[in-house]
């Protein structure tokens, strides 16, 4: 399909939308698949949606905290009333606490409201209920209430982030007139949608295995928040709450039958690693994580420790970075979590070989870890090692589709390997991942006038084409 083809798509799409609104009744308004797009529609869609996120820089690109998002997200889909439901959670570089769902099942985290809650409940609750938002149809339902109102403000809206990343000319206003309009100001849900989203997340929340309390607690805690600093925006700005939903939530939450909850240390380590990423005062943050290593609590201690070590990586302070991971390699040998620390330490001081070294133990021990195969890959490509880098970026691009990261890498791998052709379909690839589809096919005909060590790359441009 030419660009051409793909822009008039989406700007019939967008009047089809805005007519819409004014013509279609819908009877079930907890089922997406009988409001206004069809999955295709919703899922092409929803990755214009993301793409936004990631041409603007906002998409936080960490193999480690996007695996742990990626696995919590699994398991809460997985008790959820539809587990079949197309999910994506990704996390948005923002100090905003809030999260908000997106047109396909696209499910945006803030790095602020990471390091905001105090537990793994808080950010599962937070979770579930934005599941609950898409299980139950809730964008598709809003569209239909436009039918009302007259004032289709949500689909003129959705035709403005899908026709932006298509031709990004015709977006001049960019993510502050979309995708950012989208989040904070069309997305205002209404309450009984909230409570809706509230009764089917906790139950997800309690049927994977966390603590129902979490819900009313990140509540209470984001009101509390939103009461000393009325002026920052929050999860409560486009999800309507009051006392009578925390008090609701809360007296759901004591209904369910009482056991014992885990604490998992990971959830610390990763919060610790997203405020060392995102943080704008390093060494007030480094006295922080320092502090914590006196704490009584072993994983409070660890958590110090690790964040500690990480921020120190970034102040190229080596030699405090390199104390602090070896009192962490000493106590948890096994956490690979510090293995990859160090070899982020070694990479920070360019002895590329070592990481490479301490990164394919690693990688014979954990084949199946993301993060781990992810930067031994980085690491063989850093080292020259081309051929290992692609056969390893080959299977996470199988495992995951959808990461424009891995395209880049893989690209860069193939071209500095010689494979000049596969470079070009790889990098085709990835911009149709990030909406692309003029530079796309300007790559894939160039990929087939040169000359290629895979004997079915015509074939595959070809249909690659098809594609575009």
């Amino acid at each position: 399909m030419s660009f051409k083809r793909i822009l008039v798509f989406f700007i019939l799409y967008a009047f089809q939308l805005l007519c819409f609104a004014q013509n279609l009744n819908i009877t079930n308004a907890g089922d997406p698949s009988v409001a206004y797009m069809n999955v295709w529609q919703a899922a092409e869609l929803g990755k214009a949606f993301k793409a936004r996120y990631v041409n603007s820089g906002l998409v936080l690109d960490d193999p480690i905290v996007n695996n742990y998002i990626e696995a919590l997200g699994k398991k809460l889909i997985a008790h959820s009333p539809a587990p079949k439901d197309p999910i994506h959670f990704f996390i948005v570089n923002s100090p905003e606490l809030n999260a908000f769902t997106g047109p396909g099942g696209y499910v945006g985290v803030n790095t602020g409201l990471i390091g905001f809650v105090k537990n793994e409940d808080e950010l599962a609750a937070v979770m579930s209920h934005e599941t609950g938002h898409v299980v139950e149809g809730h964008l598709a339902r809003m569209l239909a209430l436009e039918k009302e109102t007259e004032k289709p403000t949500i689909a003129a809206a959705l035709a403005s982030i899908a026709i932006g990343v298509f031709n990004p000319a015709a977006g001049a206003l960019g993510l502050t007139a979309s995708v950012a309009g989208f989040q904070q100001h069309i997305l205002t849900y209404t309450r009984d949608d909230e409570k809706e989203a509230d009764r089917v997340g906790i139950s997800i929340l309690y049927k994977s295995g966390f603590n129902p309390m979490g819900m009313p607690e990140v509540f209470q805690a984001l009101q509390q928040n939103s009461e000393l600093y009325p002026a920052t925006p929050s999860f409560l700005q486009n999800h309507p709450s009051d006392s009578y939903r925390i008090a609701d939530s809360l007296n759901r939450a004591v209904l369910f039958p009482k056991r014992q909850y885990h604490v998992d240390p990971e959830f610390y380590l990763i919060q610790a690693r997203i405020k060392a990423e995102t943080s704008d005062n390093l060494p007030t943050l480094a006295a922080e994580f320092n502090q914590q290593q006196y704490s009584k609590l072993s994983y409070i201690k660890t958590v110090g420790l690790y964040g500690y070590a990480l921020v120190e990586i970034s102040l190229q302070n080596y030699a405090t970075a390199q104390t602090a991971l070896n009192q962490l390699l000493q106590l948890e040998p096994k956490q690979f979590l510090f293995g990859l620390a160090q070899a982020e330490l070694d990479q920070a001081q360019r002895n590329y070989q070592k990481a490479f070294t301490d990164l394919e133990n690693l990688y014979k021990t954990h084949p199946k870890s993301y993060p781990i195969a992810y930067d031994f890959a980085i690491a063989a490509y850093q080292n020259s090692n081309y051929k290992m880098a692609i056969s390893i970026l080959e299977d996470l691009e199988f495992e995951h589709p959808n990461n424009v990261v891995i395209y880049y890498y893989l690209a860069q791998s193939e071209a500095d390997d010689g494979n000049t052709q596969a470079a070009l379909m790889t990098e085709a690839k990835l911009q149709m991942q990030l909406g692309g589809g003029i530079d796309a096919k300007d790559l894939l005909m160039r990929a087939l006038r040169t000359p290629g060590k895979n004997p079915y790359a015509r074939i595959q441009i070809e249909a690659m084409l098809k594609m575009v």
